[in-house]
């Protein structure tokens, strides 16, 4: 199978994967993006067995076309309505309300005093999720590379109260039900990126998925409460997610086994 990178992805992130498939002589195309302009030309046919790796705004572009039967979800399994819908108490921010834009800031000029978690409700990373004090939505208005970028009126956010209570982040591939890898990202509210879960927070994570899940093969990310709860605080891509300290060859040989068994599928 052939796998294609998008390299003008968010800087950085798909470095240490493109870095681990050259030193395992992994065939690999990488490709840019340009926006406006679709999709470029790739070395295969659609039908070929291929994985994609890059921004959710290109898997959408993807999804459209014949190249969306190799990729995995689609953008429903990122709508966390959709996921507050099928898991209820399981998720962290389970009473979260939908709004526009141009409704969050009408709630802010009401109440500026409010402090409140917003994030797109679908995953594709407008912006990064966070929480709005005193009347300051000005992150909004920031890309993943923090420069300043046009939201319109009516992209559709998330808002739900501030969780303080978070011991620890951690994120999770999990496929058929089952997480196959994991690394830690956050500790206390701070970055604190380490490839070591403790086996206790992975049996418990592992109960947390056995449940619904928005796609077959999915990435997770699941907080762990200060009272030892575990909560799932969100679904991305495996086709766009971070990996922080999993480790990119033991995701490749997973992507590859799920990707093969795809193209029986097909």
């Amino acid at each position: 199978m052939l796998w294609l990178l998008q390299n003008n992805y968010v800087e950085g992130m798909t470095g240490k994967l493109a870095w681990a498939l050259r030193s395992t002589s992994r065939p690999m195309h990488d490709f840019s993006v340009v926006p406006g302009q679709g999709l470029p030309a790739f070395p295969i046919e659609p039908t070929e067995p291929h994985f994609f790796y890059g921004s959710t705004g290109m898997l959408q572009q993807l999804s459209a076309t014949q190249w969306g039967s190799y990729l995995f979800g689609d953008m429903l399994a990122l709508d966390q309505r959709h996921w507050q819908a099928n898991m209820g108490q399981r998720l962290l921010n389970a009473t979260a309300e939908f709004m526009d834009l141009d409704a969050v800031k009408s709630r802010v000029q009401k109440y500026p005093k409010d402090s409140f978690f917003v994030r797109p409700v679908i995953a594709q990373k407008a912006f990064a999720g966070h929480v709005v004090r005193n009347g300051d939505l000005s992150a909004i208005f920031k890309g993943r590379n923090g420069q300043a970028k046009l939201q319109s009126g009516s992209l559709l956010l998330a808002v739900s109260p501030v969780v303080s209570n978070l011991a620890g982040e951690y994120r999770f591939v999990v496929h058929n039900g089952e997480i196959r890898l994991g690394s830690r990202y956050r500790e206390n509210g701070n970055l604190a990126v380490s490839p070591t879960v403790p086996r206790d927070i992975w049996t418990a994570a592992q109960a947390l998925v056995k449940g619904w899940m928005p796609a077959t093969f999915i990435v997770v990310d699941v907080a762990v409460l200060t009272n030892g709860e575990l909560r799932v605080i969100e679904f991305n891509s495996v086709h766009s997610s971070g990996l922080y300290d999993i480790d990119c060859e033991c995701f490749a040989e997973l992507v590859e086994h799920a990707t093969l068994r795809q193209a029986v599928a097909n």
